[in-house]
Parts: structure tokens; C-alpha cells; sequence
């Protein structure tokens, strides 16, 4: 599959996308429970991320 036509990879973008936005509530709810001792924080997006604190990011890993 070539990745620079977009053809293949942005038909499974929209899947990847519809199925974390309906899995997402569900995560959190998880990782709530599993870290709330702990004061983790939940974050959006990966740029910001501090170094030393407890962080949440729940999305969509891509690896080529």
C-alpha cells in the first residue's frame, strides 16, 4: 500500500477515528478507575505532556 496517494490510508483513517470516539468514554472511565489514586492527568494531545507527571492519553497510535 503506498501511504503517499492517501486512497488506503484515508479510508482507514475514518474507521480508526469513528471507532476511538465511540471506545473513549468507556477507556477513560477504565484508566479513572485504575489511576485515580494517583492524580493522573488526562490529555488531548501528545504535545503537552510534562515530564514527571502521571499522564492519560487515550487515541490512536499509527506506526509505519
Amino acid at each position: 500500500m503506498l501511504k503517499n496517494d492517501g486512497g488506503d490510508m484515508q479510508q482507514y483513517c475514518n474507521i480508526y477515528f469513528k471507532r476511538l470516539e465511540q471506545l473513549k468514554p468507556v477507556v477513560r472511565e477504565s484508566a479513572e478507575l485504575k489511576w485515580n489514586k494517583e492524580k493522573a492527568r488526562y490529555m488531548e494531545n501528545i504535545l503537552d505532556l510534562k515530564i514527571g507527571e502521571l499522564t492519560v492519553i487515550i487515541g490512536t497510535l499509527f506506526k509505519e
